[in-house]
């Protein structure tokens, strides 16, 4: 290695997953965390405290990949717990893996979404915190220093458990090196990640136009006969909870659409059938096409993917929590693209993303809605419409698909 060398003498936007590992093994704090000029993560350096040692290089998860697994089963799963499922972006597995390692004394490292709207990764250690880091955040999370504090645990002999997306879990498991029998990974099948900056910009635009909110929820649970599956929530200040389809919204619109992506995550090293965690959990869309006599047909309900032998024992320990079935994970990968490949490239990103900056996130919005203004008007006049003529309409799809 040229004694000159460090993770920047070379760095490139598009190899970067932001996953901050560099950042935490930096000896003499001379990575920090900077945003490039669509805000997401990246390291930035302070030369004159390099000591060229090179441990950012070598721990780059995106230069050298950490070990990935070939699952060993996969299962679709629902908790029998109804209230938990309800607040879980899907069936509730996550709550009763937490929940299980807390019960041992350990802790859990998961994702939040602050009150103030920043998504961030944080250490929780009651079950009454669980709700903390429940459900979907789709915003790349700030890792900060994190896994300087996972290591911290692990070496006091605490039982941890890790979730994140795959990059995430990569960069932490390359920052330690060593193994821990002590470290449980979870990680979720990721679409990509847009960046806190935008999304700050877009929560500025809504409490614009509609007041001052005080909670928000990227997944909302509805009983629906719309066609729709998938719905995001939000509570203004004083008023009652709205829950919404994801094309009424720009931002939501734009991340199912793939066009607001970081730049790594439309190649993505980690968006494949090999896994770097013990567990992955995503949603089982369309799993009625293959279980519907195993749950009920309203259920949510997620994918497990298995990927190694910690990974048994830990979905041994809490597989009495819900209703759980062996799949065919070939059936998982249909409706999960990226389960075998990333999300494609769309040269509309760029576009985009420029508007934003250039223009402002309002400019962006009215663009949207413009372009979107009868589907907005559509699943509006189907807000109001009697849940006995929406079931009709959807048995008239079903039977149009057939």
């Amino acid at each position: 290695m040229n004694n000159k060398e460090n993770i920047i003498t070379n760095f490139k936007i598009k190899d970067c997953s932001g996953c901050q590992a560099c950042i935490n093994i930096c000896p003499t704090h001379a990575l920090y965390s900077a945003n490039d000029q669509f805000g997401f993560i990246e390291p930035r350096i302070h030369n004159e405290k390099c000591i060229y040692c090179g441990k950012c290089l070598e721990i780059c998860p995106w230069r050298k990949l950490p070990k990935l697994n070939n699952p060993i089963n996969a299962y679709a799963a629902v908790n029998k717990n109804e209230n938990i499922v309800m607040n879980s972006s899907s069936g509730g597995i996550f709550f009763s893996l937490a929940a299980d390692v807390l019960k041992k004394d350990g802790v859990v490292c998961g994702v939040e979404l602050n009150k103030r709207f920043q998504v961030c990764h944080v250490i929780i250690d009651s079950i009454s915190d669980i709700p903390r880091i429940q459900k979907s955040k789709y915003v790349q999370s700030n890792i900060g220093l994190i896994y300087k504090r996972v290591q911290k645990y692990l070496d006091e002999n605490r039982l941890v458990l890790f979730t994140g997306t795959p990059c995430q879990v990569a960069g932490l498991k390359k920052y330690l090196v060593k193994s821990y029998s002590n470290l449980y990974t979870m990680d979720v099948v990721c679409h990509g990640v847009p960046s806190q900056s935008l999304f700050n910009d877009y929560i500025d635009n809504f409490q614009s136009k509609y007041g001052e909110l005080e909670n928000y929820s990227f997944r909302a649970k509805k009983k629906a006969k719309n066609g729709m599956n998938w719905f995001f929530s939000y509570q203004l200040h004083g008023k009652r909870k709205t829950v919404r389809n994801w094309p009424e919204d720009s931002y939501n619109y734009l991340y199912m659409k793939g066009l607001i992506y970081r730049e790594s995550c439309y190649n993505c090293k980690f968006a494949t059938i090999k896994r770097v965690s013990d567990l992955t959990l995503c949603d089982y869309w369309n799993w009625n096409k293959y279980h519907i006599n195993d749950f009920h047909i309203n259920s949510s309900v997620s994918g497990i993917l298995v990927n190694t032998n910690k990974g048994i024992q830990i979905l041994n320990n809490i597989n009495s929590s819900f209703n759980i079935k062996s799949t065919d994970i070939e059936n998982i990968i249909e409706n999960n693209a990226c389960l075998a490949k990333p999300v494609p490239y769309d040269p509309k990103r760029e576009n985009i993303l420029g508007i934003w900056k250039n223009r402002g996130y309002m400019e962006l919005d009215k663009l949207f809605n413009k372009k979107m203004r009868k589907t907005i008007f559509k699943y509006r006049i189907l807000d109001y419409m009697p849940e006995s003529i929406k079931s009709i309409l959807s048995r008239i799809k079903r039977i149009k698909q057939k």
